[in-house]
């Protein structure tokens, strides 16, 4: 599988080039400081801010895999010398939810998580949080160095977490780091970014094992037509549906409706036949378990 290396931090890179709407979420690993440990986080969807997926821990000497964690880790996170830490950051704010009790920092150590941070523990003023159409930001760039973790916040203060213990050592004015500009020059840590493999379209849903298509499967069994636009249907169905390995179907979000209100009963018919299929697993990605696949259906009575 070939590689693409790039050498990270800090992560203004992320602040700079990241538009409103997340882009796709990239199995990637990531080395600690000194190299000695790293990680390879792998997703089980192509949404750049998902923690659906899994993440192995390795000695990078012996490429030995020492743990797992059952998450994805968005590329803003980070692993301490000692391999046991990780701490997991979160890019943005998300407005459409309180602020206060969104999780901006997960501190996992041997794949447990120990501790989150929210808002109120990294940010004193939420007026100075930096705004775009739908989301706000509250850092800067992040750096490592020396096992801790240096998060400039949007306040121009720093935040330092330890990397091994994973609590926070002090939070202090930029101009307060005597050291900053030295710190900001230390090398990036290692990461690998896996780009070419190749994702399913994003409608796209595999064909069920006996070779039929999922869609006209589905059409066949209600006795439905598809039509071309929402305001011709009487029935609209949207499918996430998580396929494994074994060709089975796990709901993982389902939205319907039946003359444009909510009906729980097509609701379930809908559910009960999509898990009661089994499916081929060709469209999986490579070093997936499993995978979310998405579609959806205006349609109509035959």
């Amino acid at each position: 599988m070939k590689r693409i290396l790039i050498f990270l931090f800090g992560i203004c890179f992320f602040v700079c080039v990241k538009a409103d709407i997340p882009g796709i979420a990239y199995q990637y690993d990531r080395y600690s400081e000194d190299g000695k440990y790293y990680f390879k986080s792998i997703p089980y969807c192509d949404f750049e801010d998902t923690n659906f997926g899994k993440t192995k821990v390795y000695d990078a000497t012996t490429n030995t895999e020492l743990y797992s964690i059952e998450t994805y880790l968005p590329s803003q996170a980070f692993i301490g010398n000692e391999g046991k830490t990780i701490l997991s950051t979160t890019y943005w704010l998300t407005k459409s939810s309180d602020f206060d009790n969104q999780v901006l920092v997960r501190v996992f150590i041997e794949g447990k998580i120990t501790v989150n941070y929210y808002l109120k523990d990294l940010i004193t003023r939420k007026s100075a949080l930096k705004y775009t159409s739908s989301h706000a930001l509250w850092y800067s760039k992040m750096i490592v160095k020396n096992d801790i973790l240096y998060i400039e916040t949007v306040e121009q203060k720093i935040v330092q977490i330890d990397l091994k213990s994973g609590k926070i050592l002090i939070k202090k004015k930029i101009s307060k780091i005597k050291n900053w500009y030295e710190i900001t020059q230390n090398p990036n840590p290692l990461t690998n970014i896996y780009y070419d493999i190749q994702y399913p379209k994003y409608y796209e849903f595999p064909d069920l094992e006996n070779g039929k298509t999922f869609r006209e499967s589905l059409l066949e069994h209600f006795q439905k037509k598809s039509v071309h636009t929402y305001e011709e249907s009487t029935y609209y169905t949207m499918i996430y549906g998580i396929i494994d390995k074994n060709g089975t179907c796990e709901i993982y979000d389902l939205h319907t409706n039946h003359l444009k209100k909510k009906d729980t009963v097509w609701e379930q018919n809908v559910r009960n036949w999509i898990v009661s299929q089994h499916y081929k697993t060709d469209l999986i990605p490579e070093n997936c378990e499993k995978w979310i696949f998405r579609e959806f259906f205006y349609v109509k009575d035959i």
